[in-house]
């Protein structure tokens, strides 16, 4: 086995790899801060809906909404029944308020700054409603989440 560092043979072979079939066709990979080839550019006809579904597929959006509901059930006796869409539609929000931010959620539905990206898809008492079912369970599961998809997505 070599005692070439690990960083060295990763920049050895991206210098080697070949952008068509011809010889004359290759192409060096500038290397990352860490010495290693950049990642492929992401795939340019994605839709943003397929952008998050590689980050939240559907298992774990089941898993999410198993848990919401079952939290609900055992807080105040009743389920707010969460289904798989709308879960998806509740994370949604959570991006689109991390990109449009405002000092407070119910301004996203308020006449006068009203975001019609966020307030047409939910009303604001079935996202507070939800919000409270995930409450508890939120920072774990949603940080559970996040790392799961992460690791698949990366992987």
């Amino acid at each position: 086995m070599s005692q070439e560092p690990l960083a060295q043979k990763i920049q050895v072979k991206a210098t080697n790899l070949c952008v068509g079939a011809k010889e004359k066709q290759c192409s060096t990979i500038p290397p990352t801060s860490q010495g290693g080839p950049f990642p492929p550019p992401p795939e340019p006809d994605m839709t943003p809906f397929q952008y998050f579904k590689q980050m939240f597929d559907d298992q774990l959006i089941d898993h999410i909404v198993e848990q919401t509901n079952l939290y609900s059930v055992q807080s105040t006796g009743t389920s707010i029944a969460v289904d798989h869409n709308e879960m998806e539609q509740y994370i949604g929000l959570l991006v689109m308020m991390s990109i449009i931010k405002l000092p407070q959620i119910r301004m996203y539905w308020t006449k006068e700054t009203r975001v019609p990206c966020i307030a047409d898809v939910m009303s604001i008492n079935r996202f507070e409603k939800t919000s409270i079912a995930m409450t508890v369970r939120k920072s774990y599961l949603l940080l559970t989440t996040i790392l799961t998809s992460y690791i698949k997505y990366v992987l």
